[in-house]
């Protein structure tokens, strides 16, 4: 089949085959996206309409994503995630994007997404944490960039290489097997495939991260996720002299935040203005997280070749492979519990403590069960 040829069925499948993956996706499946662009749709309004917008997306929406990930898996998510749909109305219209993307992202496409998500983080720190404004516009402005990608770019490209959130989705879900519904392998492809991506996880989740798992890009990504995420949060002390600010909530409610962007950006270096004080925090507790689990990892391979002092090559490399794999899954578990120790806090604070307790041991059930997941997970058993 020529390229001409599959652009032309994808233009002509599209409205409601394409909605539903060509017919394949499972009706609830279908039903969920519906519900979750419909919501979507209605956060805006409720940012600018309710006093409380802004707290109930930052400490209850956004801090149960990354828990409804491990939990339903990467591809339910990736199928029903309003920002994959907008990143797919071009294919929905029949007038999707030919172009792929380029040589240069599809090699470092999760550090493009990584230093996305320093941008965004910045950005609530210094505008959307309490402005409804700011965050409506915000919210508005990355449903449109997904949009646009999808009538320039071909297949998933908005989800693969440019959304901020794509890389946490993977840190938090893979390696793992796909999930099932009604006894069939469950996937988030693209239906046809216009392979805008090689090795593309939505086909299969595992296969892509085994082929990428020593890409030096990911090591970057995954080990300085957990100190970006620490630093987040440490941030709300290093402004304020303390943590009453952050576990109030008291910053959802700071409607004129975005005049604080030339403010004191810490509480000992008041010179130092927000806008720049921010990203320079989560980009050093970056770093710091990135130089920890390297040594750590460097000490790992060193322990390894004192151990086996007579090896060949193929078995140093593939003992060096385990080592990243290991590093790699630990490097999430410690970013989803150091997100959890923090994420919803203000409003969890505000529960029966028996609903508190009740979520507290379902995050660590949860990240053990992902750890012990993850490690036991080999390539090489999955191969055959």
């Amino acid at each position: 089949m020529t390229k001409l040829t599959v652009i032309r069925e994808v233009r002509v499948r599209g409205g409601a085959t394409a909605f539903t993956d060509g017919g394949s996706a499972p009706r609830w499946i279908t039903a969920a996206r519906v519900v979750m662009l419909l919501a979507f749709a209605a956060t805006i309004p409720a940012v600018l309409g309710l006093s409380h917008g802004n707290r109930l997306l930052w400490t209850v929406l956004i801090a149960a994503l990354p828990m409804f990930w491990t939990v339903a898996g990467y591809h339910v998510w990736r199928r029903i995630c309003p920002l994959a749909v907008f990143g797919q109305t071009g294919r929905l219209l029949g007038r999707p994007g030919t172009r792929k993307a380029g040589a240069w992202i599809s090699a470092h496409y999760l550090l493009v997404q990584l230093a996305l998500m320093i941008a965004c983080l910045t950005l609530r720190l210094v505008a959307t944490n309490g402005s409804d404004v700011w965050l409506a516009g915000f919210l508005g402005a990355i449903a449109a960039c997904a949009l646009v990608t999808s009538f320039v770019y071909g297949g998933k490209t908005w989800c693969n290489f440019l959304c901020p959130i794509g890389m946490v989705e993977k840190i938090h879900t893979e390696p793992a097997r796909s999930a099932t519904a009604a006894g069939e392998a469950m996937t988030s492809q693209c239906s046809p495939c216009v392979a805008c991506k090689k090795h593309c996880p939505d086909i299969d989740v595992e296969q892509g991260y085994w082929k990428e798992a020593g890409d030096p890009s990911r090591r970057i990504a995954y080990f300085a996720w957990p100190g970006v995420v620490v630093g987040f949060y440490v941030y709300f002390n290093l402004v304020s002299g303390g943590w009453d600010y952050y576990f109030s909530g008291a910053w959802a409610y700071e409607r004129a935040m975005a005049q604080l962007a030339t403010g004191p950006g810490w509480w000992f270096a008041t010179s130092v203005p927000r806008i720049v004080a921010v990203p320079l925090t989560l980009v050093a507790f970056g770093a710091a997280s990135y130089a920890l689990f390297a040594a750590i990892e460097a000490m790992a391979r060193s322990a390894w070749r004192r151990g086996h002092p007579s090896t060949t090559d193929d078995a140093r490399a593939q003992a060096y492979a385990r080592i990243r794999h290991v590093m790699l899954a630990v490097a999430g578990f410690v970013a989803f519990n150091a997100f959890y120790a923090f994420a919803g806090q203000p409003t969890l604070r505000k529960l029966p403590l028996a609903v508190v307790a009740s979520w507290n041991i379902a995050v660590v059930i949860a990240s053990t069960a992902m750890l012990l997941r993850r490690i036991g997970r080999r390539e090489h058993p999955y191969v055959r």
